[in-house]
């Protein structure tokens, strides 16, 4: 059986509509960081096979931030350890 490690989650809203974004690993599983999504009117969903990076050292912490630009995009950070305990960003 598979536990989470870790995760951490961020909110923002685009067009007046709430979005969340779910970022974890699976402790013991394999090196694998993933993405769940939320939108205010589809609910709870993965986009592709949900992975952010297959770089992350098992158990790492994980991190999310998130700022919206000048014209509305909203950029997102994921902050994690690699193999060699170097902070990684995707």
């Amino acid at each position: 059986m598979a536990y989470v490690a870790s995760l951490d989650a961020i909110e923002f809203f685009r067009d007046g509509k709430r979005h969340i974004r779910v970022y974890y690993q699976f402790s013991g599983v394999d090196k694998v960081i993933r993405e769940s999504c939320y939108h205010q009117e589809h609910g709870w969903f993965v986009k592709g096979d949900g992975v952010v990076t297959d770089l992350a050292k098992n158990n790492t912490p994980i991190t999310a931030t998130r700022w919206t630009e000048d014209g509305g995009s909203t950029q997102i950070r994921v902050f994690f350890l690699d193999e060699q305990n170097n902070i990684r960003q995707v």
